[in-house]
């Protein structure tokens, strides 16, 4: 066993023991949630951690140095953006998570890369799935735009059409009425 797999399972031994740090006054109300925040109030007994009342989130419930960053199997996380970040990593030792702020562009490529050279994403049991999604979703969106763009054009044509149509109705009517008003000159001369 390596050092790292025994540290890991020290951080779970260690993690069993630990309690569940909940916000004080959770129990007694739902708005207040689960989610933990230092006790502030002066007459706070979790503050002053009196018997009987929950834990308080102390330096000594953290992991050991060593293992910190780690994930349950022993991989290194890493948060990745671009492939020069990708080429510096192991894939026996790190396991990557590809930055939220990337467009799917670059996420595609980024897991195509990743599974390439045999990388483990966090999050994602079969990243292959996930690049099929991605890039199912970008070629919807494209041909959503394609589509878009189509109608406008379509659009356009047309107007254009109807004001061509317009103007030589405008100009038969103009040629009757000018045809009308010689007519009407030849008449009244004779």
């Amino acid at each position: 066993m390596t050092e790292i797999s025994k540290l890991v399972e020290l951080k779970k031994k260690l993690k069993r023991k630990k309690p569940n740090f909940i916000r004080e006054g959770s129990q007694n109300r739902v708005r207040i949630g689960k989610k933990w925040r230092k006790p502030r109030g002066l007459q706070s007994k979790m503050r002053h951690e009196f018997a009987g009342h929950r834990q308080k989130v102390k330096v000594g419930f953290g992991s050991p140095d060593l293992i910190r960053g780690f994930d349950k199997e022993g991989f290194k996380l890493i948060n990745i953006e671009t492939f020069a970040e990708l080429e510096k990593l192991n894939p026996k030792i790190h396991k990557i998570i590809i930055n939220s702020k990337l467009g799917n562009k670059k996420r595609i490529l980024l897991l195509e890369k990743s599974v390439e050279k045999g990388f483990k994403v966090y999050g994602r049991k079969d990243p292959s799935k996930m690049i099929e999604v991605l890039k199912n979703k970008f070629k919807k969106k494209k041909d959503d735009k394609l589509k878009k763009v189509k109608v406008k054009k379509d659009k356009k044509d047309s107007k254009v059409k109807q004001k061509a149509e317009l103007e030589e109705k405008v100009s038969a009517e103009d040629k009757k009425k000018k045809d009308q008003k010689e007519m009407e000159k030849i008449i009244t001369q004779r």
